[in-house]
């Protein structure tokens, strides 16, 4: 299963190239527009990993201002005011100089950037994936979606993964043009759990003999996770765990599967399109499945307990549900490395791994050689 993000995510992701050998970065930012209702003068810096964060501060001055340092791992900062949640922009960075011009108050104004090797790649990347989105008519749908009937919802969710698809095959190939690029490196550090073991390893080898890459934070990164891959195979014991249910309950998940012949951890989020449009499915299994001894045990990456609850509800989940709301850092997902969603792990009645990411079809599969 590939890794999935939100629209949001797909209009500002993408690319990758090798580091520019400058010493360091600098990233001037300009603010246009009418700049009167600009709740805070100060921006934040930050990057995107949930490994090390990296963060900077810098006090706006007639709308400007300026960002220096420099990057030993080259990857994807956003740039937020301070005391808000929302990116106001995106920038693969590099040891390079960008300009960043930001729109204020000017609904469907691009940000501008230029400057980064990479950065002028997902410069391209990202016109050709507007011309997607606005051919799909993906704003106008995504407007009623909430309201829209289910017909309608599986329709949109249909033209959202045409959308995605089509992000995913421009980002493969200049990965396949560039295989030894710091964006590479970025990407299969979030493609690795869903590789074969041996692949992940041989993969590894290849950017580790890469001088380009010493000291780069995704190797060390690559590393630790191929140490937690090899306890998560097949035929290796599950790590157990204790989360709470919705109304605070704890629910210990070895209770859970020593009642049943198969049960599978679905790893997912009310935020993730991918996953709630996969919730349907899952609910025609655990139809077919769940008197046959399946269970499911959701464990959502939320934040916020009223979305949590609601999707659980919207969707109409039947299975136990688990959450600490720590989001990409939920202790059970960090505990199965896990970087994307959805994303499932299946286990016997002893707590034995019998099946890692696995498809509808294998899902289906599985559960009837093992619930014959």
């Amino acid at each position: 299963m590939r890794t999935f993000i939100l629209i949001g995510a797909v209009l500002g992701l993408f690319a990758c190239n090798g580091l520019t050998g400058e010493p360091g970065y600098t990233v001037q930012v300009s603010l246009k527009g009418d700049l009167s209702d600009l709740k805070s003068d100060t921006l934040l810096l930050a990057n995107l990993s949930g490994e090390e964060v990296i963060r900077q501060v810098a006090v706006l001055e007639n709308g400007r201002c300026k960002f220096t340092g420099t990057v030993v791992t080259p990857e994807y900062y956003n740039l937020y005011f301070k005391g808000e949640g929302m990116a106001v922009a995106s920038v693969f960075l590099e040891n390079d100089i960008y300009d960043i011009t930001i729109p204020v108050a000017r609904p469907g104004e691009s940000v501008e950037i230029t400057g980064g090797v990479i950065q002028q790649a997902i410069n391209v990347m990202q016109e050709k994936n507007r011309a997607n989105f606005k051919a799909a008519k993906l704003d106008s749908l995504m407007r009623i979606y909430d309201n829209a009937t289910a017909a309608d919802k599986k329709r949109t969710d249909s033209i959202y993964a045409e959308v995605l698809a089509a992000y995913y095959q421009l980002q493969d190939e200049y990965v396949a043009a560039n295989p030894a690029s710091s964006f590479a490196l970025a990407c299969f550090g979030q493609a690795m759990t869903a590789m074969p073991l041996d692949s992940i390893e041989a993969k590894l080898a290849f950017f580790q003999a890469i001088p380009a890459h010493k000291g780069n934070r995704n190797i060390a990164v690559a590393e630790r996770t191929i140490r937690k891959l090899k306890a998560l195979q097949p035929g290796m014991q599950a790590p157990d765990f204790v989360q709470n249910d919705p109304e605070g309950n704890p629910v210990k998940f070895s209770d859970i599967y020593a009642k049943h012949k198969v049960t599978m951890i679905d790893f997912w989020a009310s935020w993730c399109k991918p996953c709630r449009a996969f919730n349907p499915v899952l609910l025609r299994i655990y139809d077919a499945y769940g008197k046959r001894g399946f269970e499911i045990v959701g464990v959502s990456l939320d934040t916020r307990h009223e979305a949590w609850v609601k999707s659980i509800e919207d969707d109409k989940l039947a299975w136990p549900q688990v959450s600490d709301l720590g989001g990409w850092k939920n202790a059970v997902g960090r505990l199965y490395d896990v970087k994307f969603v959805p994303q499932n792990i299946f286990v016997d009645r002893s707590g034995k791994i019998i099946g890692r990411h696995l498809s509808e079809e294998e899902i289906v599969t599985l559960l009837n050689e093992m619930l014959k």
